[in-house]
């Protein structure tokens, strides 16, 4: 067999790890020095729990997202991850709990969630019914626009059918958004959603002020607030489906990893689950296991 020092564990090993226990679970303290070591007090009111993020647009929400947890006393560490859509948090249970963790996430206008137990599905995600009708609203608007380029401005739909498309768009497909950009107001923050639902609808209005205004030139943009909304949609779709194709490949390589170690403890050779697998520790992979740590070589041949 094939003995090596553990130097550290893989972060697929991590979130195998995360997968395979209850997302409810005390932090296990490293071995220290005795002059830093907390009380045993300390140790106990140290609580890891994970959430499942929904509500996030982009990279800058999960920063913004974690920057505000690191901000709270109670919490002792917190990251996040917009990639796997989750939250790990290091907490004072002596001060805070689950619950109040999931209402201060919700408030910052994001949706909290305990992660479940089963793993995802491996179908590709679909294109929702109402991403499929916002295409299909933005094609004329699209034809009329390519053909104001070609001088062809007769391509264009009149401005009454143009206000009945893009009152569908602004006041009813458009809701998510809306309900995204407040959310986040209310939190403190600014994401995403707020810049497309200001900048939407204030052409919106600006359009409709043009038709009623007895004065005016009577040219209107409702194409420009229709076009932004269902392209930011598409966008977040093909995001979406990304994410989702890459966790699934990382689901099939950490299926590769062994939920268990032979760890030399006290002289003797143990069974442990991975996770217990410290710095330093003394592994060993019999022929035709795999590898469950970073370490380095000690002995061994084969």
């Amino acid at each position: 067999p094939l003995t090596c020092v553990a130097e550290h564990q893989r972060e697929c090993a991590l979130a195998l790890e995360n997968a395979n226990h209850p997302p409810y679970t005390p932090v296990t303290p490293c071995p220290v020095r005795a002059d830093t070591r907390h009380s045993a007090r300390e140790k106990t009111m140290q609580q890891k729990i994970r959430y499942h993020i929904d509500g996030m647009t982009c990279q800058a929400c999960a920063s913004r997202l974690e920057k505000v947890l690191n901000k709270k006393p109670f919490i002792t560490a917190a990251s996040v991850n917009f990639a796997s859509e989750e939250a790990q948090i290091t907490y004072d249970d002596s001060q805070t709990d689950p619950a109040a963790l999931i209402a201060l996430i919700n408030k910052t206008g994001y949706s909290a969630s305990l992660p479940q137990d089963t793993p995802p599905a491996d179908a590709p995600a679909q294109p929702s019914w109402r991403l499929w009708l916002l295409l299909a609203i933005n094609l004329p608007f699209l034809v009329g626009m390519i053909g104001m380029m070609t001088g062809r401005h007769d391509w264009m739909l009149p401005p009454v059918a143009q206000l009945v498309l893009a009152s569908i768009v602004q006041l009813w497909l458009a809701v998510p958004f809306y309900k995204s950009a407040w959310a986040s107001i209310k939190g403190g923050l600014a994401n995403m959603d707020v810049l497309v639902a200001l900048g939407t609808s204030a052409i919106y209005l600006y359009s409709l002020y043009m038709m009623a205004a007895p004065h005016s030139h009577g040219h209107v943009y409702f194409e420009a607030g229709v076009m932004v909304i269902g392209f930011v949609s598409l966008g977040k779709y093909l995001e979406h489906r990304s994410k989702k194709t890459s966790l699934n490949s990382l689901g099939l390589l950490l299926k590769l990893t062994p939920r268990q170690v032979s760890v030399q403890r006290d002289g003797a050779w143990q069974t442990v689950p991975l996770d217990q697998v410290q710095i330093g520790d003394l592994l060993r992979a019999n022929p035709g296991e795999r590898i469950a740590a970073d370490g380095i070589v000690e002995s061994g041949s084969g």
